[in-house]
Order: structure tokens, then C-alpha cells, then sequence
């Protein structure tokens, strides 16, 4: 089976103006949040949110993968596998059900896809079509030495993923934590559109003696005027987390989270600290190239990941 579509809600002569938000979903409370959030933000921006769940073959899979009789045939494990997808798809049948009634009622343009696969796959391919990708944020205790699914997903999606946990939209400001010099003026009209959209002034924190505050992309002439920038100081991007305001949502640069494993605790420590916090991944490019997936999933851009397996807490 590869995916179901249910379209539950269209106005009719809608003024969308071509925005779209991704939220990927499952049954849990954080769940809820994000589609709380992503559907507020629709209505303010008039824009239109698909909702998609992934049934997760690839663990069920691993799980039972014994396709060499051993001490008993491999059928039966075939066959359980079977039962599991049913089950699982019977589960995900019911979450649209939910959704639909949820959503339905709040006059939003909304879609419910039901895919199956890898959920890091599935979600980076579905996410082309849209401009931002919503998720919550579980605060279970991670494994150590394992990233969380969201950075993960940061780093192969083509639009930025935002995180956020139960507490949403009391925000007044939207920082970004530049820790190099690939921010560059399209990042920062996308990241000021995003801003505008939010309601949120924009403000920018240099990571001290990594990048120089008056490099050529980081220039405050050429920033404000152009993208809404209030306010570029300079500071370390770790202590800089560790005491982020409340009324804050930080963005942060995909590509140096996937590359720099010392920034993981800090965003998580964030994160853990306040109901209120969110984060924001930032992809540069408009596509996530074949050169990048090739570099962090192997050749084919699904299979020989360096990731360990995705754990089930976002």
C-alpha cells in the first residue's frame, strides 16, 4: 500500500495566498500542539495545511526480519508482520478520522495524507510542496548518541521544520543564532517572510569568534533595510540557549546542526527548559540536493544512513 489522500475541506473563491504547512502526525499529545499551532496560523495567514502520518514499514520490518528459516520458518514472522501494518493502518485510519473532525470544523483548507515508509523519506519528499513543516516536541529523554527525528528530518527536508511544544504563539521575537556564513540575503527575505507571517520583529545573534560580526553577509545596512533585522549582536550561541527568552523563537541553521553534533544538547536543553520555547531549522536551498542526501544517507539517498535508526519520540 502506498498512500491514501483525504481532501475533507475547501472553500470555495479562496484568497490563499500559496502558503502551505506540512504537520506530520501521530496520536500524541504533541501532536495536538502542532496541529493547534499550524491551524491558528492558517487561519492568520489564509494558508492551507496538509496533514500527513507515516506507517513506519521500515521498522516493522527490521523488527521481523528474519527471511531465513532458522529454528522455526520465516512465514510466521511474515505473517505477523502483516498483522502489525494492519493494525498499524487501522490506527492511522482512526487518526484521520480525528483530524478531520478537528479540523474540519475550523473552516481551514486542509488535506490528511496516510503514507508508507520511511517517515524521514516520506515526510522530506512531501514536504516540496509546501513552505514549512510543523512538528511538536516530545521531551522524553533521548538515547544517547542519538539525534532527535526533527534534526534528522532538518537536514534532508527542502523548507525549514519548526518545533514547538504546548504553549504556542507568545512569542514577540524571532532570533536567529547565525553559526557561519551561509545565512545569505534569500535566507534572510525567507526568514523575514516567516517572521511577518508570525507577527514577530526579527533579530540576529553572531556566534563569537566563529563568525566576524561585520562580514559582508552579516551587515546591518544591508540586512535591516531590506529584511526588518532590529537588532545583530554578538555572542555564544550555546550560552545564548541556555538563557533564550521565553517570547522567543529561535532559528537556527540546518546544515550546521547535522554537521556539528556539540549543538544537539543545547537545542534539547532549550527546548526541555520552557513550555513556551521553539525552534526553528533553517535548509538553505530551496531543493535539498542529491550531493547532500548522498552525503548523509548514502548513495541512494535512502539506505546506508549514519543516523541510527529514527526513534519514535520527536
Amino acid at each position: 500500500m502506498g498512500s491514501q489522500e483525504v481532501a475533507f475541506f475547501s472553500r470555495e473563491d479562496t484568497a490563499m495566498d500559496g502558503s502551505s504547512i506540512l504537520l506530520p502526525i501521530d496520536g500524541s499529545i504533541e501532536s495536538l500542539w502542532a496541529a493547534n499551532f499550524a491551524w491558528r496560523l492558517a487561519k492568520r495567514t489564509d494558508s492551507s495545511v496538509t496533514a500527513q502520518h507515516v506507517i513506519d514499514t521500515d521498522a516493522v520490518w527490521q523488527m521481523l526480519a528474519y527471511d531465513q528459516p532458522g529454528l522455526i520458518g520465516s512465514g510466521i514472522y511474515l505473517e505477523a508482520r502483516e498483522k502489525i501494518l494492519e493494525a498499524l493502518r487501522c490506527a492511522g485510519e482512526a487518526l484521520m478520522v480525528s483530524y478531520q473532525a478537528r479540523a474540519g470544523a475550523l473552516d481551514i483548507e486542509s488535506r490528511f495524507f496516510l503514507d508508507e515508509g520511511s517517515p524521514l523519506f516520506e515526510i522530506a519528499d512531501r514536504a516540496s510542496n509546501h513552505d514549512l513543516i510543523v512538528m511538536g516536541f516530545n521531551n522524553a529523554t533521548k538515547r544517547k548518541g542519538r539525534r532527535r527525528f526533527f534534526e534528522l528530518l532538518a537536514a534532508v527536508a527542502p523548507v525549514p521544520v519548526m518545533v514547538l511544544r504546548d504553549i504556542a504563539e507568545d512569542w514577540t521575537c524571532l532570533r536567529i543564532l547565525v553559526t557561519n556564513s551561509r545565512f545569505t540575503a534569500a535566507d534572510m527575505d525567507g526568514i523575514y517572510g516567516l517572521s511577518s507571517k508570525l507577527g514577530l520583529s526579527v533579530e540576529i545573534v553572531v556566534n563569537s569568534g566563529v563568525v566576524s560580526i561585520d562580514n559582508e553577509c552579516l551587515n546591518l545596512d544591508g540586512w535591516s533595510k531590506s529584511t526588518g533585522v532590529t537588532k545583530i549582536r554578538e555572542a555564544n550561541i550555546s550560552e545564548t540557549l541556555l538563557h533564550a527568552n521565553e517570547s522567543e523563537i529561535v532559528v537556527l541553521d540546518a546544515d550546521m546542526v547535522r554537521e556539528n553534533c556539540s549543538l544537539s544538547s543545547p537545542i534539547e536543553d532549550y527546548m526541555n527548559s520552557s513550555s513556551k520555547h521553539a525552534v526553528i531549522l533553517w535548509q538553505h536551498s530551496s531543493l535539498v540536493t542529491d550531493r547532500c542526501r548522498k552525503q548523509n544517507c548514502g548513495e541512494d539517498g535512502k539506505n546506508g544512513c549514519r543516523f541510527p535508526h529514527l526513534s519514535k519520540a520527536i
